[in-house]
């Protein structure tokens, strides 16, 4: 056994020297082949950071730009065939991709026949944090062969989804011309990390606006997505529309609102979270009616019961003993056709249950007992 262990750390010891040695010689040889124009734009860049305040014309600017690298009027082929004999012959996909990348050599790595996660990790993700993604995209639409792209473009996609890097997702996918998904995604960016209303109406509007676009030139094959994708779009409606009118009513109150609108609910969350934006809509509106208008779309929409939804509201009215918005919430139910004697019961029980019990609020609560239908 513990010969066993003693040869497998000697093997580990020999491929960690072997790699070694390898990238030694990688170095070397690179180090001598010239530099491409943007890697010597990355260079005077860092110059310029480093040397901030000093002018064009000083002693240290101008000793800064004598060291800079100089790029060869004709490439070394020798250096590089060399390069690449000791990564074909020694190395692997990840070092020759890495290769490739690192001097701009985009064909030859596009051409490389990879894995997903070393197509992943050593050439999508690379080329998105130089900007460079446009390389891929062009040689892609250049020699149209997307279909051959396809597997490893789908996985990157979930890959990017996993770590919320929604921004370049929805460029992946509107490369791809996945419209339906890019539309989800316009929806992730409104609501991720999203902090109070007035940040979703001046900053984010425009996301659900996009997402109703993307809706409109996606194709859908099935009456099921159809329904999926129509219901969605109902909800972006009715949220473009709660968004406004918050944001509206936080104007007029002068606050943010993050402390009524806790975590700022959206109706593409949870039923719990739908439930406080209609606790939130009750206690910012200015009247109940302008509250019920959009209460009432909610319920319809997520197919909640009226129970679930009025009787809280209720609740609410009743924190604040306003019984005139109560009367009102009463007559705007009936008007909308819950006829339920029971519904009505219910409102008004629970008004009273959290308007309190003091003297001044006796006679009030007297009388919308009296109200109740159902003894």
């Amino acid at each position: 056994m513990d010969t066993t262990d003693s040869l497998s750390k000697q093997q580990q010891r020999s491929t960690l020297s072997q790699e070694k040695i390898l990238n030694d010689i990688i170095s070397y040889l690179e180090s001598s082949l010239p530099l491409k124009y943007s890697i010597k734009c990355q260079y005077l860049a860092a110059q310029q950071i480093r040397q901030a305040g000093q002018t064009r014309t000083s002693l240290k600017y101008l000793n800064s730009l004598s060291v800079m690298p100089r790029l060869s009027d004709q490439p070394n082929k020798v250096i590089h065939d060399e390069i690449l004999f000791y990564l074909l012959t020694y190395s692997d996909d990840a070092h020759l991709l890495d290769y490739y990348i690192r001097h701009e050599l985009y064909t030859q790595a596009f051409e490389n026949k990879c894995s997903l996660t070393v197509f992943r990790d050593h050439i999508y993700m690379p080329l998105l944090k130089r900007n460079h993604i446009k390389h891929l995209f062009n040689y892609i639409l250049s020699h149209n062969n997307l279909n051959s792209f396809t597997h490893h473009l789908k996985f990157i996609c979930t890959y990017l989804n996993e770590q919320e890097m929604y921004h370049s997702l929805q460029q992946l996918q509107l490369f791809m011309n996945d419209f339906i998904n890019a539309a989800i995604t316009s929806v992730k960016l409104f609501t991720l990390n999203r902090t109070t209303y007035i940040d979703l109406f001046e900053k984010r509007l425009n996301y659900l606006q996009n997402a109703l676009e993307c809706f409109q030139q996606g194709k859908v094959d099935t009456e099921q997505s159809m329904i999926k994708i129509q219901s969605t779009t109902n909800k972006i409606d009715l949220q473009l529309e709660i968004t406004r009118y918050i944001y509206t009513q936080l104007k007029r109150l002068n606050t943010n609102g993050s402390n009524i609108l806790i975590n700022c609910p959206t109706v593409f969350d949870g039923k719990e979270s739908i439930f406080k934006l209609i606790s939130g809509l009750i206690t910012i509106s200015d009247t109940i009616t302008n509250a019920f208008n959009l209460i009432n779309k909610i319920t319809k929409e997520m197919n909640f019961s009226p129970t679930e939804v009025f009787v809280p509201c209720a609740e609410q009215i009743g924190k604040r003993r306003d019984y005139r918005s109560l009367q009102q919430l009463l007559q705007l139910v009936r008007e909308n056709g819950y006829t339920d004697n029971k519904l009505y019961d219910d409102i008004i029980e629970s008004c009273v249950r959290h308007s309190g019990s003091d003297v001044e609020q006796s006679r009030e609560q007297d009388t919308l007992v009296q109200m109740i239908k159902n003894d």
